[in-house]
């Protein structure tokens, strides 16, 4: 997809002091994925993993109280259910690529709208990273200031565009103001 902001080789600490056979794949989203599932079970959290299937055609969300998603890519039936969820009392945190794009590839605005945001192209540093071997190279992105402190982001970064005022800005980038960590009350 042309409008997928390419990675910045260059940048990549760990890419620069080593050779990767073939061609580099891009999995920041799935690494987010793997950061979120083992930080809520460190901290004794029962965690599910289910898929788009299960949302759509088994209408799982229903048994939940909250629900994580971290990616690019997001069929547009599933952002409607998540949507339930959240006007039913549940929450829905959304972290890196904000499923910006649909279950075609295109742009879809569907799960932006629902957080009450319009992002920047998603820029990139990191192709992947390993926390032993890649993470400690890594500089930051971008730097986050909010109410808790100031916070590095590591490999990929989203400038926020809040779209209405029930939004709340609770970081937002050092270099540029631009909104980074936002939070929206929808429903119960």
């Amino acid at each position: 997809n042309e409008d997928l902001a390419p990675v910045n080789k260059a940048a990549d600490q760990f890419l620069k002091r080593c050779h990767v056979a073939g061609k580099a794949v891009q999995n920041i989203c799935r690494k987010d994925q793997q950061a979120i599932y083992l930080a809520l079970r460190n901290a004794q959290y029962l965690v599910d993993l289910i898929t788009e299937d299960d949302i759509i055609e088994d209408g799982i969300l229903k048994n939940y109280d909250a629900v994580y998603f971290a990616g690019e890519w997001v069929r547009e039936k599933a952002v409607a259910e998540f949507e339930e969820v959240v006007k039913g009392g549940g929450v829905l945190s959304v972290s890196t690529g904000l499923g910006v794009y649909n279950e075609y590839g295109e742009r879809s605005a569907a799960l932006l709208n629902l957080l009450g945001v319009s992002a920047e192209p998603a820029r990139r540093d990191l192709f992947h990273y390993k926390p032993l071997l890649e993470l400690p190279l890594a500089e930051p992105i971008g730097r986050i200031e909010s109410g808790w402190g100031e916070l590095g982001a590591i490999a990929f970064r989203q400038d926020l565009i809040v779209a209405g005022g029930d939004v709340e800005v609770l970081g937002k980038w050092a270099d540029n103001g631009a909104a980074a960590v936002c939070r929206r009350k929808l429903g119960k």
